[in-house]
């Protein structure tokens, strides 16, 4: 008998490139509250994405709150590849 941990299911671990390293994204979608937190943390960054908000805005969104912790260029870099995983 196999027991699954759903919420493991809907945990999806990625690697984005970061200044030559590697750094790992995890991406875990909360069905119940329509959100999907997202952390990298080796950045000590995490953030809560509510499913209400399209594309445009998801991007937006993650990229100002990168840009505390980054350039624009790495920001926008990592917003767009979290929002390709996220499709």
């Amino acid at each position: 008998m196999r027991i699954r941990n759903s919420a493991v299911d809907r945990l999806k671990i990625k690697e984005v490139q970061l200044a030559e390293v590697e750094r790992q994204v995890y991406i875990y979608k909360n069905e119940s509250e329509r959100a999907t937190l997202i952390a990298i943390p080796d950045l000590e960054w995490s953030m809560l994405l509510p499913d209400t908000q399209d594309e445009q805005e998801l991007e937006t969104e993650l990229v100002m709150h990168l840009f505390t912790l980054m350039d624009d260029d790495d920001a926008e870099h990592i917003a767009r590849q979290i929002i390709q995983w996220l499709q």
